[in-house]
């Protein structure tokens, strides 16, 4: 009983630390350099604590799918028109009229 508590723990933690990556850095504009290259440190160094682990490649795979939301995010953010109110929702533009 004691590795299925050991394995809903560690995948639990894993997922709390890639929550808290996305949702820090959820909003990046594409143009702000200073906090992409901090995010990707951030985002490295959450990798690096788990090389050589056996969950080195979930973390990884989780961490890439975060970076990819985030750059998607971040490109239709930039691509809004500046006319108007907008808001980002589950990845559609909704054009809220003022």
């Amino acid at each position: 009983m004691g590795g299925i508590m050991d394995f809903k723990q560690k995948y639990f933690t894993i997922w709390q630390e890639v929550w808290g990556l996305h949702k820090k850095y959820w909003s990046i504009s594409a143009d702000d350099t200073n906090l992409w290259k901090e995010f990707i440190s951030e985002a490295d160094r959450l990798r690096e604590k788990y090389a050589g682990s056996p969950e080195e490649q979930f973390v990884e795979k989780l961490i890439l799918a975060v970076i990819n939301e985030v750059e998607n995010v971040s490109k239709s953010s930039d691509d809004i028109s500046s006319d108007n109110t907008s808001e980002l929702i589950l990845g559609k533009n909704i054009t809220v009229i003022d």
